[in-house]
Order: C-alpha cells, then structure tokens, then sequence
C-alpha cells in the first residue's frame, strides 16, 4: 500500500506568497526521486500554513528525496521564510483518487 508523506511548513508573516513560488520547482522534482505524485496546499483560513505532499511505495525513496542536495538547497532559500524544525509526518494512505477534469460524479455508496 502507498504511503504519503506530510510537511507542514509553519510560515513567517507575509511570506506566503514568495514561499510557495520558491517551493514549488523543488516540490515537483519529487517525482524524480520515485514519488508517485505530489501536492502542496495552503490553508485557506490561515496563509502561514503550507503543507506539502508526496506519495511513496518505499521510505527510502522518500529519504532520499529529503536528505538531497536539492533539499537541502530549498530549505536554505526559505530559511527566513518558515519557522523551524520543519518535521514531516509518514502516513498510511487509506483511500485516495482524483476525479477528470470533467467533474465526473462519484458512484453512489449503499447504506
């Protein structure tokens, strides 16, 4: 079973913006590292709440992704833009999908 991987960025006054322009290109290198997608959202009631996402099948793609060069690289550009530590979460997707951009209408549940 797949596993997603939660950051929750906890952001400085009036950086919100410029964070998520930042993090962004390196958030979609993820797939790069054996991710099998990603997303970031940012809370729409409290901007200083970024949480970025990935999904994995093993950790260690996901340690290597974290621990790379390129992360490294990120987390010292938006150093003055989070509070620190950053510490992610590993979760056990349940259930997941996406539905096409033609809105599609999900099957009925039976009670």
């Amino acid at each position: 079973m797949a596993k997603a991987v939660e950051v929750a960025w906890n952001l400085t006054p009036f950086r919100s913006d410029e964070f998520c322009e930042i993090l962004k290109p390196y958030a979609e290198r993820v797939i790069n590292y054996g991710a099998t997608g990603f997303m970031i959202v940012r809370q729409a009631d409290d901007e200083l709440i970024v949480k970025q996402y990935a999904w994995f099948e093993k950790k260690e793609d996901w340690d290597r992704y974290w621990n790379s060069e390129l992360m490294q690289e990120c987390r010292a550009k938006l150093l003055s833009h989070y509070a620190v530590p950053v510490l992610y979460t590993w979760q056990e997707v349940v259930t997941f999908n996406k539905f096409p951009d033609e809105a599609a209408v999900p099957a009925e549940v039976e009670a």
